[in-house]
């Protein structure tokens, strides 16, 4: 009769174990609109990692990266700058050759454009944080907006008219949506 209690003991203590209860999960690699930013710190770390990570240097990547950048590839474009080394790296940007087929080198400049995206999902994210100063953020808003213009500008310079994503389209990431280009006019504008 003992055996058969510490059985049946045994037996209920399982069955509370096999109980779970219920997880939230946590993510950590995306923003959370509504905790995030709300103060004058999370925006300068906001405005920090968005617009001005699009202009780093970091070994063979970055908008101004002397080995690749925009500078060498926008005068190697022109009769300003040559390159001796020929091949397949250099030969499609001096002879204006620019396809997706080709090196990275052509298209790099391109992919820039998700920056301009993440720019203005900040300037939207900034928008109800309270400032003590209405100057800070007035200064925070012009960063962006600097950011986002001299980008689109660098983009368009190389490849035309550009494709910006309205803030709709940045909201619902999910939503299968082509965007055109935009015009030249738009563009400019």
């Amino acid at each position: 009769m003992k055996k058969i209690r510490i059985y049946l003991l045994g037996f209920v203590l399982a069955l509370f174990g096999l109980q779970s209860c219920e997880l939230e999960t946590e993510l950590y690699d995306a923003i959370n609109p509504d905790q995030y930013p709300i103060n004058e710190r999370d925006v300068r770390d906001l405005v920090t990692g968005n617009v001005y990570a699009a202009f780093r240097n970091r070994s063979y990547d970055g908008l101004f990266n002397a080995a690749t950048g925009v500078n060498l590839t926008s005068d190697i474009a022109t009769d300003y700058g040559l390159c001796s080394w020929g091949g397949t790296t250099w030969m499609p940007i001096q002879f204006a050759n620019f396809n997706a087929q080709e090196d990275r080198n052509t298209t790099k400049i391109w992919t820039y454009l998700n920056w301009i995206s993440k720019m203005t999902l900040t300037l939207d994210r900034i928008s109800d944080v309270k400032f003590d100063d209405q100057a800070d953020k007035d200064g925070y808003i012009a960063q962006i907006r600097c950011g986002r213009g001299f980008l689109a500008f660098l983009v368009y310079d190389m490849h035309g008219p550009i494709i910006v994503a309205d803030l709709e389209t940045l909201k619902d990431p999910l939503a299968e949506k082509i965007l055109p280009r935009l015009s030249e006019e738009e563009t400019i504008n």
